[in-house]
Order: C-alpha cells, then sequence, then structure tokens
C-alpha cells in the first residue's frame, strides 16, 4: 500500500501539479535505490515548468502516480503512464 511507504520512509512527499503546455517538464531515467530496489528517477527539470513550481527536485525518486505504485516498474512503463496522465498526485 502506497500510504504504508510514505509513513515509513522521513522525507517522502506527496506533490499534485498539473502538466502544462509542454508536460510536467521532467527527464526520467531507470534507476536503483538501496532500500527501495528498481524504480524511476527525475534526472532533469526544466525551469519554470509544472514539476519545478510543484518542489520537484533532480534525483527524487517517483514513488507513484495517482496511486498507482511504481518500486520495480521499468522506463517504459512509467513513461507511457505520465503521457496519458493530466493531473498528477
Amino acid at each position: 500500500k502506497i500510504e504504508d511507504l510514505i509513513s515509513s520512509h522521513p522525507g517522502v512527499r506527496t506533490v499534485t501539479t498539473k502538466k502544462g503546455e509542454h508536460g510536467l517538464g521532467i527527464m526520467i531515467l531507470e534507476g536503483k535505490h538501496i532500500e527501495l530496489g528498481r524504480g524511476i528517477f527525475i534526472s532533469d527539470i526544466q525551469k519554470e515548468s509544472p514539476a519545478e513550481k510543484s518542489g520537484l527536485s533532480v534525483g527524487d525518486m517517483i514513488l507513484a502516480v495517482n496511486k498507482t505504485k511504481l518500486i520495480g516498474a521499468d522506463y517504459e512503463l512509467v513513461r507511457i503512464l505520465l503521457c496519458f496522465m493530466f493531473a498528477i498526485q
């Protein structure tokens, strides 16, 4: 359950944002977290993008999108998911 994951890791936060004219303004890559394992990380953020304005940072691990858990997800799955979401939490 994503709520359990959030409560068990200090520093985890919920960010809500909506895509702008050019998307969220992030680049992602597949990587590995020492405790959580394989996942998706933010590798770049465009200036003044919805992602930057919502407080996301390079290096942040995306744990879930709209309650869909992404731990263990691969790059292609997350790329498709992000393309079809308008509002992201």
